[in-house]
C-alpha cells in the first residue's frame, strides 16, 4: 500500500471576498502534490445562496478533474462537512431559525392588529407600554418579511444542492488505510457562531470500531479545543459538547480531529485517562482560510498537507501566504510521539493479525570458527484463534556455510509443548513449522514462550583473507545478517542481537538497515535511527531495540570485515606442488605412517565401543587447500578406501575449520556440548541435519531423541567418533594460514582419543609438533629428489 496525500482546506468562503488568485495557486500546488482525498472542514460558501452554492460545487469538480496526475488516472476523493456558513446567513442567523421568526412575528402582528380593529378610536391614545407593543410588533413584521425574503432565496438542502461531496455517513477506503468520521456541528439552530455535534456521534463511532485497522480521521467545523491568544470570543469558537465529543472519540482511538472555523493555523495533542484506565492521545489541527480576503487570522492564508504512511505514521506539513503573497512551506510536525505510533501499530497489527507478541529477541553469536548460533525468542505469544501450529515457517539460511542442527523449545509454564516440522532443507537453508501439541494455544490462555535457535556452520568470515576464500567472486569484503519479522505476528518490541568472539577484531563501523515488503522486492535497503542501536566493545556485541516494527519487515546488520596479514602464497603453492608430484607422495606415504605410528604411541585409545579395539581404527589423513576449488583435498590417508576420504569446502568439516582458523580442532564423542544444540527440556526434541549429496543428490534429516548423530559428508552410514585437526604451518610463518592439515580420527560410536593426563593442550602441541617434523622431512626428501632428477635431465642433454 503506498502513501496516501490528503489535503485539508478549510473557510474558501466562496462569495463576496472570494480571492481567484488565491484558488488558481492552490490548484497549482495541488496538481504537484496530487492529493488522494481532500477534506474540506466548512464554510465552503460566505452565504448560503442557492447559486454560490451550485457555482462552488462547479469550481470543484473542475477542481478535481484539473488536479489529476493524467487523464485516465481516478479523481481525488472530496469530502465536505458543513460549516456555520454554509448554513447560515452571514454564518450567525440559523437558516432554520427564519421559519420560526417568520410564524411568530406574524402571529404577534395579527394579534395587534385584532386588538386595534376592537377599539380604532384608542389607538392613538395607548398607553406607552402599548406604543412599545406597536413597535415591537412592527419590528416582527419586518423580520419576519425579512427572512421570507431570505428563506426564498437561501437554500437549506446542502445534502442535495453539494452531492456527493457533502457527506455524513462514515468513509471507508481501506485501499489507502484511512477513514474520515464525518460530524456536522453547524446544522443545529444557534445563535452566533455556536456549534455543537448531534448526539449521534457513539452510533458513527462503532464503524470506527469494527475498523479500528484504519487510521481514522474526525471532520468537523466548530473547534474542539479553544485556541490560545486569537479572539476575545473564544467561547463562540468551540462547540458547546466538545468535551463529549473528545472522550467519545478518545474511546475509539481515533487519532486525530481536523477543523476550521477561525481562520488560524493550530495544532495541539491532547492526552487524557479513560475511564478503563487506559492512556489515550488525540491530536487536533486547525486550518486557515486559504482565500478569503478579509479575516485570515493571526497566520495570514494557508492550507494542509497530511501524508499517512502504511505503518499509521501521518505527518503534517502547513503551507501559508501573506497578503499578497505565495504559499510556501511552513513546518512539517508528526501528529504524535514515536511510543505512540509504535503503540497504535502495535495495537492495530494485533488485531488484523490476531497473533501477538510482547517480545522477540533475535540474536545471532559468532564464534571464533565463523559459525553462527541463530536464535528466536517470542515472549508472550498470545493469540485471537486456537492454533495448533505457529502460522508462519521460520527460516536459517547462510550465504556460504551449512545449516547443520535446528531445535525448539517451550520455556514458559502451562502452555503446549512444540515440536519442529521440516518444510524444505538445503545445504545453506532451511525451513521448519512449529507444531504445538497437548493444550494447544488459545485465546485468553496464559502467554506463550517460544524458542527456535539453528546453527550455521561456516556462516561469516572474521578477516579479509577469510572472506576471499569463502566467497571468492565477491565484489567487497562486506558481511551482513538479515533478521526477518514473521509476516504473520504483531510484535511490540523486537530486540536484534549481534556478538563477536573475543578472538576477532570487532568491526569499526557496523550499519543497521530496514526493508520494508513493499520495497524488499526492488532490494531497496534504508537506514534506521542510530538512537535504537546500542555498541557494545567490552562484549564484542552490538544491539538494537525496534518499537512495533512492521510484519515482514527486514532489519539487516552491516559491516566492513578488516584487513587481515597477508599470506606468501607463492611459497605456500611450491609445497603443494611438490606434495602433488609422484615421487612426493611416495615421501608422504612413508610421512604418515610415521605419523600414524606416533599417533598411536602419543595418543592412543582410552576406550572403543567397537568389537575391534584394535589400533586400526585410529586413521590419519593430510589434506591441502586447493584455491582454485577452495577445497582441502586428501593427499594422502590410512583410510583403507579413498572413497572414505572427502573434500571439504573452506570452513566446513574438522579439517575446513581448523585450516580456516588456524588452530587445532577437536570433535569429541563423549562431549555433550558439541553433539546437541539448546534441545527442548519440554518436548525433548532436536533436528539434526546431515548432507548426502553424493548418495542422494539432495538433504535429508532425521529427529533424534536428547542426543544428536553427527553423520560425516558423503557417508549416511558410517559415524564418527573422536577426531582431532592440526593445522601444519611453514617453518617460522607469521601468518595464520597452514599449509596443510593432519586429521586423526577414530572410527565408530564414542571413540575416544586419549590427549592427556590433564586434558589440557600439551599432547595438542606435542603431536603438531611431531607431525611437522615428519611432514617437513618427507618434503625436503621429495623436493630434493626433484631437483636431482633435473639436474641429471641436463648432464644428459649436453
Amino acid at each position: 500500500m503506498k502513501e496516501t496525500t490528503i489535503l485539508h482546506l478549510s473557510d474558501l468562503h466562496f462569495g463576496q471576498w472570494f480571492q481567484t488568485h488565491k484558488w488558481e495557486e492552490i490548484k497549482v500546488e495541488a496538481k504537484k502534490i496530487q492529493p488522494d482525498v481532500v477534506i474540506i472542514t466548512g464554510d465552503l460558501v460566505n452565504t448560503p445562496w442557492f447559486w454560490k452554492l451550485r457555482k462552488a460545487k462547479a469550481e470543484l469538480e473542475k477542481f478535481l478533474g484539473e488536479i489529476k496526475p493524467r487523464a485516465d488516472a481516478a479523481e481525488a476523493k472530496l469530502f465536505i462537512v458543513p460549516g456555520n456558513h454554509d448554513t447560515r446567513v452571514s454564518g450567525l442567523f440559523a437558516i432554520k431559525w427564519l421559519k420560526y421568526a417568520f410564524f411568530i412575528s406574524f402571529a404577534i402582528g395579527v394579534l395587534m392588529l385584532a386588538c386595534s380593529h376592537q377599539s380604532p378610536v384608542s389607538w392613538l391614545s395607548l398607553r406607552a407600554y402599548s406604543v412599545t407593543a406597536i413597535i415591537a410588533a412592527g419590528i416582527c413584521a419586518s423580520v419576519a418579511l425579512v427572512s421570507m425574503v431570505l428563506r426564498m432565496l437561501t437554500s437549506t438542502k446542502l445534502d442535495a444542492v453539494l452531492s456527493p461531496f457533502l457527506v455524513r455517513d462514515v468513509q471507508i477506503l481501506a485501499d489507502m488505510g484511512l477513514g474520515v468520521l464525518p460530524l456536522d456541528s453547524a446544522t443545529a439552530s444557534k445563535l452566533g457562531a455556536h456549534g455543537r455535534v448531534p448526539n449521534d456521534v457513539a452510533v458513527k463511532c462503532q464503524k470506527v470500531e469494527e475498523n479500528a485497522q484504519l487510521f481514522w480521521i474526525a471532520a468537523v467545523h466548530h473547534h474542539a479545543l479553544p485556541l490560545p491568544y486569537d479572539s476575545e470570543h473564544e467561547s463562540l469558537m468551540i462547540m458547546e459538547n466538545a468535551g463529549t465529543l473528545l472522550q467519545e472519540l478518545l474511546k475509539r482511538k481515533v487519532p486525530l480531529i481536523l477543523h476550521g472555523h477561525k481562520h488560524h493555523h493550530h495544532f495541539a495533542r491532547l492526552s487524557t485517562r479513560t475511564k478503563d484506565g487506559e492512556d489515550r492521545e488525540i491530536a487536533v489541527l486547525s486550518a486557515a482560510t486559504p482565500t478569503e480576503k478579509y479575516n485570515q487570522g493571526a497566520f495570514h492564508h494557508g492550507y494542509n498537507v497530511l501524508r499517512l504512511a502504511n505503518s499509521h505514521e501521518l505527518t503534517i506539513t502547513t503551507f501559508e501566504a501573506e497578503a499578497g503573497g505565495s504559499f510556501n512551506r511552513k513546518n512539517t510536525i508528526n501528529i504524535t510521539t514515536d511510543a505512540e505510533y509504535a503503540r497504535r501499530r502495535f495495537e492495530g497489527n494485533s488485531k488484523e493479525l490476531g497473533l501477538s507478541c510482547g517480545k522477540m529477541v533475535s540474536s545471532v553469536q559468532i564464534d571464533e570458527y565463523g559459525d553462527a548460533l541463530l536464535s528466536r525468542e517470542f515472549a508472550g505469544l498470545e493469540t485471537q484463534a486456537i492454533l495448533t501450529e505457529f502460522p508462519c515457517e521460520l527460516a536459517a539460511s547462510s550465504v556460504s556455510g551449512e545449516i547443520t542442527h535446528a531445535s525448539v523449545q517451550v520455556t514458559s509454564d502451562k502452555s503446549p509443548s512444540a515440536s519442529l516440522e521440516i518444510v524444505d532443507l538445503q545445504s545453506r537453508s532451511a525451513k521448519f513449522k512449529v507444531q504445538f501439541s497437548g493444550d494447544v494455544l488459545r485465546p485468553n490462555s496464559f502467554p506463550l514462550d517460544l524458542n527456535f535457535r539453528a546453527l550455521a556452520t561456516n556462516a561469516f568470515a572474521l578477516t579479509s583473507t577469510q572472506h576471499r576464500l569463502m566467497q571468492p567472486h565477491a565484489r567487497s569484503t562486506d558481511e551482513e545478517m538479515i533478521f526477518t519479522v514473521p509476516d504473520c505476528l504483531a510484535v511490540r518490541e523486537l530486540i536484534l542481537l549481534l556478538s563477536f568472539p573475543k578472538t576477532a577484531a570487532f568491526p569499526k563501523s557496523i550499519s543497521l538497515q530496514v526493508s520494508t515488503p513493499e520495497v524488499s522486492r526492488n532490494g531497496q535497503w534504508h537506514p534506521v535511527d542510530s538512537q535504537s542501536v546500542t555498541y557494545s566493545h567490552s562484549t564484542q556485541s552490538v544491539i538494537a531495540q525496534i518499537a512495533s516494527p512492521q510484519p515482514g519487515a527486514r532489519y539487516r546488520f552491516y559491516w566492513h570485515v578488516g584487513q587481515a596479514q597477508s599470506v606468501p602464497v607463492g611459497k605456500l603453492q611450491s609445497r603443494m606442488t611438490g606434495l602433488t608430484a609422484k615421487r612426493g607422495q611416495q615421501q608422504l606415504a612413508e610421512a604418515i605412517k610415521k605419523i600414524f605410528e606416533f599417533a598411536v604411541d602419543l595418543l592412543g585409545t582410552q576406550s572403543l565401543k567397537e568389537e575391534d579395539d584394535s589400533v586400526s581404527n585410529i586413521n590419519v589423513t593430510v589434506f591441502r587447500f586447493n584455491h582454485d576449488t577452495a577445497q582441502l583435498t586428501p593427499v594422502v590417508t590410512t583410510l583403507r578406501s579413498s572413497a572414505s576420504a572427502f573434500n571439504y569446502p573452506y570452513g566446513i568439516g574438522l579439517p575446513g575449520r581448523a585450516f580456516k582458523i588456524g588452530k587445532v580442532t577437536v570433535y569429541d564423542r563423549s562431549d555433550a556440548k558439541t553433539q546437541q544444540l539448546a534441545e527442548s527440556e519440554r518436548s525433548g526434541h532436536s533436528i539434526n541435519m546431515k548432507d548426502i549429496a553424493a548418495i542422494h543428490g539432495k538433504m535429508s534429516s532425521e529427529v533424534q531423541g536428547t542426543r544428536t548423530t553427527v553423520v560425516r559428508p558423503g557417508d549416511p552410514t558410517s559415524t564418527v567418533g573422536t577426531a582431532i585437526a592440526f593445522p601444519i604451518f611453514e617453518s617460522g610463518a607469521t601468518n595464520r594460514q597452514p599449509f596443510c592439515v593432519v586429521e586423526v580420527s577414530v572410527k565408530g560410536e564414542g571413540g575416544q582419543l586419549k590427549l592427556s593426563d590433564t586434558q589440557d593442550d600439551r599432547a595438542h602441541s606435542n603431536f603438531q609438533q611431531e607431525a611437522f617434523r615428519i611432514l617437513q622431512a618427507a618434503l625436503n626428501t621429495s623436493t630434493m629428489a626433484s631437483s636431482k632428477k633435473g639436474a641429471n635431465h641436463g648432464t644428459s642433454r649436453r
